[in-house]
């Protein structure tokens, strides 16, 4: 009778241990995001769209990429937005802005997530030196309310493109600083009034990570300032971090990937709040010719590589 209750109250045990685990998981939710920028179909002269589309869509959908969610740069332009549409329409559903602003357009994997809520989020509206249509395709950020239709969980997506500049591009650092702090402040609010949903803020910033200019923290700084992780910092692995997510026209001509320090990156996730997400990995995705580490197949998708990772959110 002893050894009965002893093989009773363990097998008690497995099955609340098993219960517990089963509970556990329940409460989390494996998710994979992109950000990419497309390179504008308007730069003719870097690399007609036409040419490289078709790219664009196999680089999204492959084998090590094939993201859940995927938040798109320099797709402002109609034509070129509407190609992206009927490239991943069978399996995604979008939201875009209905403006001219570069991060015009989010997709999901349709068969697993719905859209909740949605809004155009001005991010220079508080700042009364900048006049309403100063900097009009990149003081917005896209935002959609996420849900997982199998276990309800929700999550609050931000995608954004602040400003560039080119070799003006020290002129603009306030400005983007300006931005996210902006970005930071809706999200967050956005997040707490909803218990704490997680946040998966990216884009392209235009800053490398670690940049000050006149005395002024880069963009992806002010994230961090304020309570946001890089996932790249999270990452237990990371999948062509020695690399520029950015490549210039050289390496678009030539066919190559620009080898870089680690901080040298323009294009970035953020998770809020940080011990909401596990970051499995992070990846620049870029196919490179086997047998190489430099040269990459042509035609280029883009003069960015898109930027992915692969996250686990506790709720």
């Amino acid at each position: 009778m002893k050894t009965f209750k002893i093989q009773l109250l363990l097998a008690l045990f497995c099955a609340a241990g098993l219960t517990a685990c089963f509970a556990d998981e329940s409460k989390r939710m494996s998710v994979s995001v992109t950000t990419y920028n497309l390179l504008s179909r308007r730069f003719e002269h870097k690399s007609p769209w036409d040419a490289r589309k078709q790219k664009v869509g196999e680089i999204i959908r492959q084998e090590n990429h094939d993201p859940d969610i995927l938040g798109c740069e320099e797709s402002q332009d109609e034509i070129q937005m509407n190609d992206m549409i009927a490239m991943l329409s069978p399996d995604y559903a979008y939201r875009e802005m209905g403006i001219e602003a570069s991060p015009r357009i989010i997709f999901w994997r349709k068969s697993r997530f719905e859209a909740v809520e949605s809004d155009n989020i001005d991010l220079l509206s508080v700042y009364p030196e900048y006049a309403p249509d100063e900097y009009a395709t990149s003081r917005y950020a896209n935002f959609v309310r996420l849900r997982e239709k199998s276990s309800g969980h929700e999550l609050l997506v931000y995608l954004v493109h602040v400003k560039s500049g080119g070799k003006r591009s020290n002129e603009y650092q306030l400005l983007r600083r300006q931005c996210i702090q902006s970005l930071c402040r809706v999200a967050k609010a956005k997040s707490d009034s909803l218990g704490g949903m997680p946040v998966i803020a990216m884009g392209d910033l235009n800053n490398y990570a670690k940049t000050v200019i006149n005395g002024v923290p880069s963009a992806p700084m002010t994230f961090v300032e304020n309570g946001f992780a890089d996932t790249f910092d999270s990452a237990a692995e990371r999948l062509n971090a020695g690399y520029k997510t950015y490549s210039p026209q050289s390496c678009i001509d030539e066919g190559t990937a620009t080898p870089a320090d680690v901080n040298d990156r323009l294009d970035y996730i953020f998770v809020y709040p940080p011990k909401c997400a596990e970051v499995q990995r992070w990846a620049a995705i870029i196919n490179f010719l086997p047998g190489s580490d430099i040269r990459v197949e042509k035609p280029i998708p883009s003069d960015h590589h898109p930027v992915n990772a692969r996250l686990v959110l506790n709720y």
